[in-house]
């Protein structure tokens, strides 16, 4: 007679389902058997070839036993961590600005970083419906150099970088791996580029992106470029130039291919090239 209690065959290919095994003998055997298979479960788990993510899995088993508050709990005590190292890089911080994940900051001693209240930097893709490339990185450059990024916005593992001004207007949202710059970087001409640090061989503009923005992932916005309130950015494009308000901007180079006020007239390759450019190259 097969005892329900042994450690046969059929007991080590038992798996969690949320449900224990039900014994035929009593309540109390089926409770045994309910701890007997999660422990064999994790016995399993544990001898697999794949032993390395024995961490991940026990990390995966004891989470679900942590009470909501606890998880809150922790998480805001992570973010108070990352608020306060992003303080003592000089970083202005607006009222319930919050972190999800750790971004790259950088700030020259001599220049400035504000970030409005409410803005939320997410720097981690378990927070995001789009994988990140990278943290959140903000950079200054140069002294004298400016990011101001508005109350309400909300950016997603982008890059931005600045040697004179970046300005970001209020409920700005800003996709997955967003790059915007206000500087070429290196020089135009080719002799001593790669170790040049004059600056003043270096090109840079302003970059002024307006309230209500929508920027989409991967898209670049590169020095120069203002764009007024209300306006998107496709995916992908490549942005340089002055853009009126509400403009549906899209491709390399940019143009503007719609507005968002009348988005049912969406015109394609009507614009002549260089209409929205001021590049000087």
């Amino acid at each position: 007679m097969e005892c329900p209690h042994s450690l046969s065959t059929k007991t080590s290919n038992w798996r969690l389902t949320g449900t224990t095994h039900r014994s035929q003998s009593s309540p109390a055997g089926e409770l045994a058997l309910g701890h007997i298979s999660k422990t064999v479960y994790l016995k399993k788990q544990l001898h697999t070839p794949h032993s390395r993510q024995v961490p991940t899995i026990i990390r995966n088993h004891l989470s679900g036993m942590l009470p909501a508050q606890l998880k809150i709990l922790a998480f805001s005590a992570l973010n108070a961590w990352h608020l306060f190292k992003a303080k003592r890089r000089g970083v202005r911080l607006g009222e319930r600005v919050v972190f999800y994940g750790s971004p790259l900051l950088r700030k020259h001693p001599d220049s400035t970083i504000s970030v409005g209240g409410r803005v939320v930097l997410c720097s981690d893709s378990r927070f995001t419906a789009l994988a990140l490339n990278h943290p959140v990185k903000i950079a200054t450059i140069c002294a004298g150099a400016s990011i101001v990024i508005g109350a309400d916005s909300g950016i997603s593992g982008a890059c931005i970088v600045s040697a004179v001004r970046v300005s970001i207007g209020s409920n700005v949202l800003l996709g997955a791996n967003v790059s915007i710059f206000d500087t070429d970087f290196h020089p135009t001409a080719p002799v001593g580029r790669r170790h040049s640090d004059k600056s003043a061989d270096i090109k840079t503009a302003p970059v002024q992106i307006g309230d209500n923005v929508f920027v989409g992932t991967g898209a670049v916005i590169m020095r120069g470029t203002d764009i007024g309130r209300d306006s998107i950015v496709a995916a992908g494009s490549i942005v340089r130039g002055v853009f009126p308000a509400g403009a549906i901007i899209a491709g390399n180079p940019a143009r503007v291919v719609g507005s968002v006020y009348n988005s049912d007239q969406i015109v394609s390759g009507q614009i002549a090239d260089g209409e929205n450019e001021d590049s000087d190259i």
